[in-house]
């Protein structure tokens, strides 16, 4: 099967199609006419010889980044409810996890984490947080005016509201639940975003943007794949970063003492 190496960027790994691989925004990508094929060269090199950018790409890179940190930039007070979401792959294709949070009128109201999988790939994670944030920002834009969902999310917000209305036919529209491939969730993604688009926005933010509820679900993807969390529950700690980073260190070494006192047992 043809298979597309991805070195560098935002999403390294192995993808099945061009249009996954394109958007994974790799430094180096090549394409293999097999998986064993692509695995051994993905494992054992760091990928095809590059080329150096033009001065004209140079440009075009450089305003992608300011665009992306001017839109950063966003008044949140605009909106009565913020939903972040982030993931964690480790390594990709690897062990994963996904988290969300919810802030209302700035203050953080309800932080939710899990969904572990033993084996799952980066992009796949991200198309799964992004349809839990939608079907969060369901629940809650009855009592809401302006709900944003805001992520470091470029892969997930360009397949699925950009390059899935180009390519869906009618046999998806009706599948918000599909899991079968990154294609199947991309798709319920943009069947939710269509419902909801009336009341909620969706926003990327660059990475270390500072926005807290995309750091604090950046904390909660790591814990949900180092707790193995597989339903996705809500955090029972506290919702100040700060004193969650502390909890979740301490219960990572209780539950790795438990396990050692276990194993000697």
């Amino acid at each position: 099967m043809r298979t597309y190496a991805v070195w560098g960027g935002d999403f390294p790994g192995l993808y099945p199609s061009w249009d996954e691989a394109r958007l994974a925004r790799g430094k180096k990508v090549k394409a293999f006419d097999s998986f064993d094929e692509a695995q051994l060269a993905y494992q054992t090199t760091d990928g095809p010889e590059s080329r150096s950018l033009t001065p004209e790409e140079i440009e075009e890179k450089k305003a992608l980044k300011a665009a992306a940190m001017e839109e950063a930039n966003l008044n949140y007070q605009d909106f009565d409810t913020i939903i972040s979401f982030d993931f964690s792959c480790r390594p990709n294709p690897g062990a994963a996890g996904i988290a969300l949070t919810l802030y209302e009128y700035g203050v953080p109201e309800e932080v939710w984490f899990g969904r572990y999988q033993d084996n799952s790939t980066a992009p796949r994670s991200e198309l799964l947080a992004f349809r839990e944030a939608l079907k969060l920002a369901e629940k809650v834009i009855a009592r809401s005016k302006k709900v944003m969902i805001v992520a470091e999310a470029s892969y997930a917000f360009d397949y699925a509201l950009k390059q899935i209305p180009r390519q869906l036919n009618a046999t998806y529209l009706g599948n918000t639940c599909a899991e079968n491939s990154s294609r199947d969730l991309a798709a319920s993604c943009y069947y939710l975003f269509s419902r909801l688009s009336p009341y909620v926005e969706v926003r990327r933010a660059p990475k270390n943007s500072g926005q807290p509820g995309v750091k604090f679900a950046d904390l909660m993807a790591r814990t949900a794949v180092d707790f193995q969390q597989r339903e996705l529950v809500r955090w029972w700690g506290s919702h100040e970063l700060s004193v969650a980073k502390k909890e979740v260190k301490a219960a990572c070494a209780e539950m790795k003492d438990i396990s050692n006192r276990r194993l000697a047992g």
